[in-house]
C-alpha cells in the first residue's frame, strides 16, 4: 500500500500540469508531420564535371585508315539489345592471326603495324618495366612511371578536367545518420586499428617485358576503379551518363552486338555507336566496349555465338579499335562464353581452346590499331553445371583456357574478366567454410561473391598472377518474376544496398589483384519501361535506379562507398 501511495505522489505534479493546460485551452491535439522521405545515405559530393579527361597523346596524331565504311546507321528493324541462341564454333580452329608476333606484327592483310597512335590514355598513364628493362619504346613514347611491388607494371588513369561553364550541380542533401548494416556486412570503412582480413599474398608473376607498341605487358591499373554496366542505345543517354557520374563511377561498360554492325558484304555500319562513344567521352567517363553476338554467316550453325573463324572477329575488333582510337579505353571480348547459348548452342571440351584462338586473333588486331587499349578476356559465368547443352563449370573452363596449346593465352590478354556469384548471399560468405543462411542457392561456391577467389587461384596456378582481374559484373537481384532468379525475392532494396557496398569494401580490403569493378546494372529498369517490357523482369531488379530514373537505396550507398574508398587510395 505504501508503494502504491508513493507512485501516486510521483504522478501528482503531472496531473496538476495537465489540468492547468486544459484550463488554458491547450487540450486540442497537436499535428505532427511524418518525417520527410530522404535518401538512406547522404550525398557526399556534387557530381563530377561533365568534361572529358585529357586523353590525347603528345605529338602530332597520325590518322589511321579504318578500311570500313565511315557512316551508315543501324537498320530501324534491328534491336541492338535483342539476343538469340548462338552457334557451335569449330573447336581448336587455327588462325594465322594468332601466330603473329606481338609487337609490330602484321596479323591481317592490310592491317597497320603498331605505330603512332591517335589517342589513348595520357602519356603519364602507362608504367614501364622494372629495373634492368630495355629502353626502347614505340612511337608516342610514354615516360617512365613507378612500378609496384614485385616490379609489376602500373597504369595511372586521368582525372576528369574542369567543369564547363554552366555545368549542372546537385543540391547538397541533409546529413543523415549512417544506415545500420546488415549483421555481418561491412557498409562503412573499418575504424582505425580494427582487425581486417589479411589480403591475399601477392602471386608469383612472370618477368615484366615490353608489349605491343613498346608499352608494358600486361597493362595494369594502379588503384581500384569503379564502373557500371548500362545500356545507351536508343534511350535517354544524357540522364544515364549523368546518373553514372553522380554515383561516382568513372568507367562505363557498353555491350555491342557485332551482328548489328557488320553486313554480309563485310561493310560496317557503326550508326548509333558513334554517338554513344562521343557522349561517354564528353561526360568524362572511360569506356569499355564488350563485343558479343556474331553475324550468322560467321558461325557454324547460322546462329550468333562465337565465330567459326577467329580472323573474322579480329577484323571487326581491329576496325573498331582504329575507328575509336583514343576514345575506347578497354575492349572486352565476349561474355560468359562457358554458357552454351553464349558459346553457340552447346559447350564442349574443345571450346575453351577455340576461345583462346579468338582472343589471340582479337588481341593482335586491337594492339596493331591502338596498343594503349586494355584488352580484357571474357568472363566465364559463375556456375558448377557441366552439361553440353547448358554450361561448363567455371573452374574447368578457366583451366582448359589457360592450358590450351602450351598456355599460349599468356601472350594475348591484359586483364582477365571474372564474374562472381551472389544469389541472396552476403558478400563475405562462402561455401563451405562460411555458408550463408539464405533460403536456397547456398550449397555451392558458385553462388557466392567470394567464388572470385577460387577463380583467381586457377589463374595463379597457371602462372598468370601478373594479369589483373576486373570484376565485370556483380550485383544482387531484388524481387522479380523471372524463373531461376527467385533468390531475388529475399532481397529488399535496402539489403541490395548493403550487399553491394559490402562487396566494394570486401574487394578493397582483400583483393589487391582486382583493379576494376563493374556493377550490374545501372538502368535496365528504365529500358523495360521504355520498351513496354515486363517491369518485374530480373534484369531491372538488379538496377540501382527505378524506372523513372529515381535512385534506389543502393545508388546512395554506392556513392558514399566509392567516395570513401577513393579517399583512402593514393
Amino acid at each position: 500500500m505504501r508503494v502504491r501511495l508513493a507512485r501516486c505522489w510521483v504522478l501528482l505534479p503531472s496531473a496538476i500540469l495537465l489540468l492547468f493546460l486544459t484550463a488554458c485551452g491547450a487540450s486540442q491535439p497537436v499535428a505532427v508531420s511524418a518525417p520527410a522521405l530522404l535518401p538512406t545515405a547522404r550525398i557526399l559530393r556534387q557530381p563530377e564535371p561533365e568534361a572529358p579527361p585529357p586523353l590525347r597523346l603528345g605529338g602530332a596524331p597520325e590518322a589511321l585508315a579504318s578500311g570500313v565504311a565511315p557512316g551508315g546507321s543501324v537498320p530501324s528493324t534491328v534491336d541492338p539489345a535483342a539476343a538469340t541462341a548462338g552457334s557451335v564454333p569449330s573447336p581448336g580452329a587455327a588462325t594465322t592471326v594468332a601466330a603473329a608476333a606481338q609487337t609490330g606484327a602484321t596479323a591481317l592483310p592490310g592491317a597497320p603495324t603498331a605505330g603512332p597512335v591517335s589517342g589513348g590514355l595520357p602519356d603519364d598513364a602507362w608504367g614501364r618495366r622494372g629495373p634492368g628493362a630495355g629502353a626502347q619504346t614505340g612511337p608516342g613514347t610514354a615516360p617512365a612511371a613507378p612500378t609496384g611491388p614485385n616490379d609489376e607494371i602500373v597504369v595511372r588513369l586521368p582525372t576528369p578536367g574542369p567543369a564547363p561553364s554552366g555545368a549542372p550541380t546537385l543540391p547538397a542533401a541533409p546529413t543523415l545518420p549512417a544506415a545500420l548494416p546488415t549483421p555481418g556486412v561491412s557498409v562503412t570503412p573499418p575504424p582505425p586499428g580494427s582487425a581486417t582480413v589479411a589480403p591475399t599474398p601477392p602471386p608469383t608473376i612472370a618477368p615484366p617485358r615490353d608489349g605491343p607498341g613498346g608499352l608494358p605487358y600486361p597493362l595494369t591499373l594502379t588503384r581500384l576503379n569503379f564502373g557500371v554496366v548500362g545500356h545507351l542505345y536508343y534511350t535517354d543517354r544524357a540522364t544515364a551518363l549523368r546518373k553514372a557520374r553522380e554515383a561516382g563511377f568513372t568507367w562505363f561498360r557498353q555491350q555491342i552486338h557485332w551482328r548489328d554492325i557488320e553486313d554480309a558484304s563485310g561493310a560496317f555500319f557503326w550508326g548509333e555507336l558513334d554517338n554513344i562513344v562521343a557522349d561517354v567521352n564528353a561526360a568524362g567517363l572511360l569506356l569499355m566496349i564488350n563485343i558479343t553476338r556474331s553475324p550468322t554467316w560467321h558461325t557454324a550453325n547460322g546462329a550468333d555465338g562465337l565465330p567459326q573463324d577467329p580472323a573474322a572477329l579480329a577484323r571487326f575488333a581491329g576496325a573498331l579499335a582504329r575507328r575509336y582510337s583514343g576514345r575506347v579505353h578497354a575492349m572486352l571480348i565476349w561474355n560468359e562464353q562457358n554458357l552454351a547459348y553464349e558459346n553457340g548452342g552447346s559447350i564442349g571440351p574443345g571450346d575453351p581452346g577455340h576461345f583462346v584462338e579468338i582472343m589471340a586473333a582479337a588481341y593482335t588486331a586491337i594492339k596493331n590499331a591502338d596498343p594503349r587499349i586494355i584488352v580484357v578476356a571474357g568472363a566465364p559465368a559463375s556456375t558448377a553445371t557441366n552439361n553440353p547443352a547448358v554450361a561448363m563449370d567455371t573452374l574447368s573452363y578457366l583451366r582448359a583456357m589457360y592450358s590450351y596449346n602450351g598456355g599460349m593465352i599468356r601472350d594475348y590478354f591484359d586483364v582477365q574478366a571474372l564474374h562472381p556469384g551472389g544469389s541472396a548471399n552476403p558478400p563475405e560468405t562462402l561455401y563451405p567454410e562460411n555458408p550463408s543462411s539464405a533460403q536456397g542457392w547456398t550449397d555451392d561456391p558458385s553462388f557466392y561473391f567470394r567464388h572470385v577467389e577460387n577463380q583467381r587461384r586457377v589463374m595463379e596456378e597457371a602462372g598468370l598472377g601478373n594479369h589483373q582481374v576486373w570484376i565485370t559484373e556483380y550485383g544482387w537481384a531484388t524481387p522479380n518474376t523471372t524463373p531461376g532468379y527467385e533468390f531475388g525475392n529475399q532481397i529488399s532494396f535496402e539489403l541490395q544496398r548493403d550487399y553491394i557496398v559490402g562487396a566494394i569494401w570486401y574487394t578493397f580490403n582483400n583483393y589487391p589483384w582486382v583493379s576494376n569493378m563493374f556493377l550490374w546494372n545501372l538502368n535496365f529498369s528504365v529500358l523495360q519501361r521504355e520498351n513496354g517490357r515486363d517491369p518485374n523482369h530480373e534484369q531491372g531488379s538488379f538496377s540501382i535506379v527505378n524506372a523513372d530514373w529515381s535512385p534506389r537505396p543502393a545508388f546512395w550507398g554506392i556513392q558514399e562507398a566509392i567516395a570513401q574508398v577513393n579517399g583512402l587510395q593514393p
